[in-house]
């Protein structure tokens, strides 16, 4: 069974990314999940240290996974298509991650950007030496710049999810419908990068 802790996080979580953290109060979360503000106050003094916590618990979870992955000594075309495919399941599997953290850029990025581990996670320098060293060996498009690679590759990834309930509503697809078409741009995400990558 969940703990107290935890249904606040989750429902928080939720709330913030369906509206926005500058439009869900504590006591909306506390009506929400069924507990009084005074068990919010105890676990997390307030409504700001309450983001930090989801963001810390995201941040050293599957996203230290997937920068591990990045920075990792393999191949560069597997190391895309590894990364694509594990970045999607996790969006799949947590369907509020994307939208919570663009509500958090929307409103109070420095909780972001001045957050330690964000800047840790977000050390990009092994990855894009990989770019640039295959960039020098003919391997891939000497024209690719490793920043706007990067870029391309996350927005492709994460923008389906940001929109998703206009996709849903648009192509008249249920929840099972939507998980589908969102899955099967593991492949159609990698094609088009592998595409952009191949030498002129």
């Amino acid at each position: 069974m969940r703990d107290t802790e935890q249904i606040i996080l989750e429902t928080a979580e939720k709330l913030f990314s369906q509206h926005g953290i500058d439009n869900v109060s504590v006591r909306v979360i506390a009506s929400k999940a069924n507990v009084n503000i005074a068990l919010i106050n105890y676990y997390f003094r307030s409504k700001e240290n309450l983001i930090k916590t989801i963001i810390d618990k995201k941040l050293s979870g599957s996203a230290n996974d997937l920068m591990k992955l990045l920075n990792s000594d393999m191949n560069l075309f597997d190391k895309i298509n590894t990364y694509v495919e594990a970045y999607i399941k996790i969006l799949i599997d947590e369907p509020d991650t994307a939208r919570f953290y663009f509500s958090i850029l929307i409103s109070q990025p420095d909780l972001l950007t001045n957050s330690d581990k964000i800047s840790s996670l977000y050390k990009l320098d092994k990855f894009y030496k990989q770019i640039n060293a295959a960039r020098r060996s003919g391997q891939i498009n000497p024209d690719i710049h490793p920043q706007h690679f990067y870029i391309n590759m996350i927005s492709m990834i994460i923008m389906p999810f940001l929109i998703s309930p206009l996709i849903s509503d648009k192509n008249e697809l249920d929840n099972n419908k939507l998980k589908k078409l969102l899955s099967t741009r593991k492949r159609e995400i990698s094609n088009l990068l592998f595409s952009y990558l191949k030498p002129r």
